[in-house]
């Protein structure tokens, strides 16, 4: 057992107290530094250094994106093999940043061009705006101007609840608004895996103006193929203020095109419709992209034909595979 020793007393330490001490300091030490622990010097790459390349102060829990590395790596791992954890330059989201990209979280306030820590994997307290209590994910948020820093001050969050992101939320406060939560960095999903097929869905938002926020659906080009014949569809882009369907639109003849429509739309005599995806509107602020998975599309339509046993059409019959 370690007890502490008076002024006029002799010191005369054990070796096996003496290096327990000098372990524990070191490990102290290392736990100080935000790159290294323990007595090696071994890299800690999931509490990293990190520059804050913004113009003012970035509060302490807020989410920040790893934008790039602030000093030059070489290519074979140095100085990172050299026990230096890499040191990232790190700014707020902005609205171009999508829910599922990677963040850390500042164990510290930051000022501007100053150095700090954050994690970037594992788990940690942060402050995120809750949109929706069902959400279970963490993602990028970027809204007004961030001030103040700590754990108490009214800086806006820079993280907010989704239904899929790169973090989730393992605790969180009830209700919605600015909250506390407990996330694990790296434990994202809510989507499974990224669909990477013909007719790819992504809804881009513009928060620029707060009173005209403005949802952008992209659809991806893709390839149809209708009685046999390949065409190539052009990608389209949609405005999107309520829920709603993507359709393809296949006839005997032409291209098939790509439309928005307010609910899902049926065939008719002559041209078969082919569900893409889904946009659903949760709230004012949350909008759910549902993705049909079916890669190319492949629409058969047939024409009847006549009875008499001549085999000649007899018009559009209307029917499709």
């Amino acid at each position: 057992m370690l007890d502490k020793v008076t002024r006029d007393q002799e010191f005369a330490p054990l070796m096996e107290d003496w290096n327990a001490f000098v372990d524990a300091a070191w490990d102290y030490k290392g736990r100080q530094n935000s790159t290294t622990i323990g007595k090696g010097g071994t890299p800690r790459f999931d509490l990293v250094p990190v520059r804050n390349d913004e113009s003012d102060t970035l509060a302490a829990f807020s989410g920040v994106m790893l934008r790039n590395m602030a000093f030059k790596v070489e290519e074979d791992g140095r100085p990172l093999l050299g026990g230096v954890a890499p040191v990232f330059s790190v700014k707020k989201p902005t609205a171009d940043d999508k829910d599922t990209a990677p963040f850390g979280v500042l164990v510290e306030p930051v000022e501007a061009g100053k150095m700090g820590r954050a994690i970037v994997a594992g788990v940690t307290l942060a402050r995120i705006r809750v949109e929706n209590e069902t959400h279970g994910y963490a993602a990028p948020y970027a809204e007004k101007k961030q001030t103040g820093s700590g754990p108490d001050d009214p800086a806006a969050p820079t993280l907010k609840s989704s239904l899929a992101g790169s973090a989730q939320i393992l605790w969180k406060a009830g209700g919605t608004g600015k909250k506390w939560c407990v996330l694990l960095l790296g434990g994202g999903g809510g989507g499974g895996q990224e669909y990477a097929g013909g007719f790819k869905l992504s809804l881009a938002v513009d928060r620029s103006d707060p009173d005209n926020v403005k949802r952008t659906l992209t659809v991806a080009a893709g390839f149809a193929r209708v009685n046999g014949k390949d065409y190539a569809v052009s990608g389209q882009e949609f405005e999107v203020a309520a829920s709603g369907c993507v359709m393809l639109t296949c006839e005997q003849e032409g291209t098939p095109v790509l439309s928005w429509n307010g609910s899902r739309t049926t065939g008719s005599e002559k041209k078969a419709e082919r569900l893409i995806g889904r946009v659903v509107k949760l709230d004012e602020d949350n909008f759910q992209v549902i993705q049909e998975q079916h890669g190319d599309v492949e629409v058969t339509l047939y024409r009847t034909c006549k009875d008499d046993g001549s085999g000649e059409e007899g018009g559009d019959g209307g029917g499709q595979s």
